[in-house]
């Protein structure tokens, strides 16, 4: 047995806790397929907008608002609401098509899989091995937490 005299664990979760696969088979595709809904539904929550703004702030743009009234033309007479979700939108489909490690991305990202997961459509895999060993540290006093790049 290995003997650990630190205080914490910093674990990754793609390939050490849970499955690659399943980021790439399963969250990621859940984010496109809700994304839309998920929009129309949180619409105005404060988590939902901060992360939106990000998006914009992300693309180059002081915020959603700013965004909007950028690329909505004279011609235009979509909603502005409905206009702003269409811009965040699309812009998560071309960062998401890219692979790139957008702050606004990851905090849209975030709110849609907690949703998922607190409504019990998404079920989260987990290596066998890793419920044991979460609950050795933690009867041990040892503290855990996660890193993840994105």
């Amino acid at each position: 047995m290995i003997e650990f005299g630190g205080r914490g664990i910093l674990l990754d979760i793609e390939g050490t806790t849970s499955s690659v696969s399943f980021v790439y088979d399963v969250m990621f595709p859940f984010v496109r397929r809700e994304l839309e809904p998920y929009l129309e539904t949180h619409w105005g929550e404060s988590d939902l907008a901060a992360a939106c703004d990000q998006i914009a702030r992300d693309a180059g743009h002081d915020s959603l608002v700013a965004w909007a009234t950028e690329a909505s033309g004279a011609a235009d007479n979509i909603e502005p609401a409905a206009a702003q979700r269409k811009l965040v939108a699309s812009e998560v489909a071309r960062l998401m098509d890219g692979d790139v490690k957008a702050t606004g991305l990851k905090q849209l990202q975030g709110l849609i899989w907690r949703d998922g997961f607190e409504s019990g459509e998404l079920l989260a895999h987990v290596y066998d091995d890793v419920p044991p060993a979460l609950e050795r540290w933690r009867l041990a006093g040892i503290t855990m937490r996660i890193y993840s790049s994105g």
